[in-house]
């Protein structure tokens, strides 16, 4: 809550306190590494959500979150790892097929950023969310970060 309204060091601070009491919090590992990223502290955003991935590997958002962090590096081989894991284990998940997307655009792979254009517009028929991303498209570029 703290986060959403726009407290990002009171949320940095409840979280931090979180994990110090259980370093394998992975929901408060998440929203202190998201808290980070929101507030530019992407090396340290990018430590705790290593660290997260410690404690679950497999935690799909995780990767995408470290993704958002590539990609704002324009380390674009690195974020489309991160996407391609996300759309992999979540396939409908429009944000993050917009976002892989968008690196392999990037990358010049722009065969496979058609083919993922066209999975996120039949994505965005069954929602929302996908249709305003497809809107804001068609208007301007995708943005990386989400309300996470």
């Amino acid at each position: 809550m703290l986060r959403q309204n726009g407290d990002l060091d009171a949320a940095i601070e409840v979280f931090t306190k979180a994990v110090s009491i259980n370093p394998h919090y992975l929901k408060a590992l998440i929203k202190l590494g998201i808290a980070l990223r929101e507030k530019g502290d992407t090396r340290q955003a990018a430590d705790v959500f290593k660290r997260a991935l410690a404690v679950d590997p497999s935690a799909v958002d995780l990767h995408y979150q470290l993704g958002l962090i590539f990609a704002d590096r324009a380390q674009f081989a690195d974020a489309l790892e991160r996407f391609e894991y996300a759309t992999k284990h979540s396939p409908h998940h429009v944000e993050y097929i917009a976002n892989l997307a968008l690196s392999l655009q990037d990358m010049g792979l722009l065969d496979r950023a058609t083919a993922a254009w066209q999975t996120l517009a039949e994505a965005a028929r069954h929602s929302c969310q996908g249709q305003s991303l497809l809107d804001e498209a068609s208007h301007s570029a995708l943005p990386r970060v989400r309300d996470g």
